[in-house]
């Protein structure tokens, strides 16, 4: 009989001890389940916020960049405007500017070039008989028509000839060029030129004759023993005395 209650009171301790339990249970579950949902909730209204903060965050970095974007932008504009405008500027300023011409005289003298081949001298050969024109009284009959009105029979004429040539070898080459009759004559001291264009010597008096110069200068020489040099002026006058 004992063992019948001790193994009823058995089964009562351990009906009692699992419905204990099983409140308990239920009292934790009911309890923790509501606190765990707020704590849940909670952190996700702090993710959202955080979120929401974040893409402000974003927005507003994002905007200003495009502002100071833009702003850049703008700025090289203005730059680009500004030197196009100067540079227009500078272009109409130097075309309004008049061109300025130099007003210096220029002299218009000029030194005759004295060309020359190799081998060559170049000079000058004048025939003159001026002195006649005074004295047309006194010059031989029927030779007034060999002298020219301006009494020069050759004038400055520029040739040039071989170098080592002589005075002779010019005016000799300065007749025949200009068709000009030459009367030279042989003597003890060299050739001597008689005449030219048929007015010779004595035809204008007994003193009268012909007469050579080289740059200004009477040479104590003979015409043909005369060597010319490149640039020489050679003259030959006729005189009345």
């Amino acid at each position: 009989m004992r063992k019948y209650i001790a193994l009823l009171l058995s089964i009562i301790i351990c009906i009692g001890f699992f419905g204990c339990s099983k409140g308990v249970s239920n009292t934790v579950t009911s309890t923790t389940v509501p606190n765990t949902s707020v704590i849940q909730t909670s952190e996700k209204e702090k993710e959202v916020t955080a979120l929401t903060g974040t893409e402000k965050a974003q927005a507003t970095a994002k905007k200003q960049t495009t502002t100071k974007a833009a702003t850049k932008v703008t700025d090289t504009t203005k730059a680009t405007k500004v030197t196009t405008t100067e540079k227009i500027t500078k272009a109409q300023t130097n075309a309004k500017k008049p061109t300025v011409i130099s007003t210096t005289k220029v002299s218009t003298t000029t030194t005759p070039k004295q060309t020359t081949t190799k081998g060559t001298v170049s000079c000058t050969v004048t025939v003159e008989c001026t002195s006649v024109l005074n004295n047309m009284d006194k010059l031989k009959v029927g030779h007034d028509s060999f002298v020219p009105d301006d009494g020069y029979i050759i004038n400055n004429y520029r040739l040039n000839i071989k170098n080592g040539s002589t005075v002779y070898d010019a005016v000799k080459a300065a007749c025949s060029a200009n068709n000009v009759n030459l009367n030279a004559v042989n003597s003890s001291f060299g050739k001597y030129i008689a005449g030219f264009n048929y007015i010779d010597e004595k035809d204008c008096g007994n003193q009268s004759g012909w007469l050579y110069m080289v740059n200004g200068k009477y040479p104590s020489v003979s015409c043909d023993k005369y060597i010319v040099e490149n640039g020489d002026k050679i003259v030959f006058e006729y005189t009345c005395k």
